[in-house]
């Protein structure tokens, strides 16, 4: 028995591992507040593009977008996204 995942959710997978490296591999090069910062930073990027990928595949009205919907900024940053489905 094979398992196979789509396309898709394979890049899912290696970019939100890569994101995840690369939040904690700052703390090699750089030490202290500065590394939580930029470390925080790569984290709330990641979690915005993963966001806007999720709000493209799931409806207007559907409760987890319209609860984001309601965070100040958010909203503009799920629209431009385009048209979603």
């Amino acid at each position: 028995m094979g398992l196979s995942s789509p396309r898709g959710a394979k890049r899912l997978l290696f970019l939100s591992s890569l994101t995840v490296a690369a939040g904690t591999d700052v703390r090699l090069w750089i030490s202290g507040s500065q590394a939580r910062a930029i470390g925080g930073a790569i984290a709330l990027a990641g979690s915005l593009s993963r966001l806007r990928g999720l709000a493209v595949r799931l409806a207007n009205d559907h409760v987890l977008i319209r609860a984001c919907g309601r965070v100040p900024g958010i909203d503009r940053l799920l629209e431009s996204r385009g048209e979603r489905t």
